[in-house]
Order: structure tokens, then sequence, then C-alpha cells
């Protein structure tokens, strides 16, 4: 029991000093929060490989001006020697080069790609999927500055979410609210592992 306060004041202790450090400093929260809402839109129209057909695509990659892919049939042979599952999620870079992708039209693509790169604009690096016990998925979150959190303390999250997502008894035991401004949360993952 000892241990267990102890280890709780060295992470209130930790999260107290990193507070200051977890801050939302982005000028156009607006035009961040639109370019993820409509990006979220054209992921959720990509297709999915069918081992995982509650998920959608995620992308990674937007830090270096460019667009990875992860979870969709772009180049996806099931007949080829590499057997899709778990650890084949069929994770296809540079895909913004292409005209195309399995799913949308051309002007939904080029929208997509636009959203993207304003994405990796503001610092973000790659997207996930926040599923809670039920399987099914709730929303993205992105990976936030991680040269600069990683360095500091836990990695860091945005996610556009409403007030009413962030009071669930799954969310507030998967993510801690560090800032917010608007409709635009910065988290950080509240498991320590």
């Amino acid at each position: 029991m000892r241990k267990n306060k102890f280890i709780l004041l060295i992470f209130v202790l930790v999260m107290s000093s990193c507070k200051n450090e977890y801050v939302l400093d982005i000028n156009n929260v607006p035009e961040l929060s639109n370019a993820i809402l409509e990006s979220e839109i054209y992921m959720k129209k990509i297709e999915v490989l069918p081992t995982y057909p509650d998920d959608y695509v995620e992308v990674g990659d937007l830090y270096l001006g460019k667009i990875g892919l992860l979870y969709s049939t772009l180049n996806y042979d099931p007949n080829d020697s590499i057997q899709e599952g778990r650890y084949n999620p069929n994770w296809q870079p540079n895909v913004d080069t292409l005209q195309n992708v399995p799913g949308l039209n051309p002007e939904e693509w080029k929208e997509l790609k636009r959203n993207l790169k304003i994405l990796g604009k503001y610092g973000i690096y790659s997207s996930s999927q926040a599923v809670y016990n039920d399987g099914k998925f709730q929303f993205y979150y992105y990976l936030y500055k991680s040269d600069k959190y990683n360095k500091i303390g836990p990695r860091a999250f945005l996610a556009v979410l409403s007030e009413a997502q962030t009071q669930t008894r799954d969310f507030k035991s998967r993510f801690i609210i560090m800032d917010r401004k608007d409709n635009l949360y910065l988290l950080i993952s509240s498991d320590r592992n």
C-alpha cells in the first residue's frame, strides 16, 4: 500500500511539473479542427482490409510532409506470400503521390490530401483510433509534436471531441486532458505502461 502511494505521489509531481509544457500552442484552432473533422470523413470512406472490418484507415508520416496509409486495401493482394493479419496491417508509405485510393473518388482524395497536409503543418505525426471494451470505433486521436513531448514526459495527442465524449468512464480511464481550446483537446494517455 505504501509503495502505491509513493508511486502516485511521484506521478502527481511529474504531471504537475509537465503541466506547463502540455499546452495547446496553436493559433488557428478552427483551421486545424476543421481539417481534422474533414479528414476523418474521408478516412472513414477508404476501403479497409477484411481482417479489420471494425476499423478505419489510419494515416502516418504527416510531419514529414508525406502521407502513409495503414489498414487500407491499397496494393493489397490476398494471394501474395505475405499473410494479412495482426502483424501486417498493409502499411503503404508515400501515397500522396497517387491519383486515387480505393473508396474515394479523385476529388475526395485530393481534399483529404489537402487536409492532411494542414495536420502535418501543425505538428501532427499520425492518427490512431480509440476503441473501448465494446470493440467499436469511438474517435480518432493524433500523435502531436512527438519530438518535443517524448523528451519531457508522456506522448501527447490531439483530438476533436464533444464535451460528452470526454465525460465517459472509458475515456477517463484511457486519457488525461492536459489542455483544451474549443473542441480541440490535448491529451496524454493515462496508461503508464
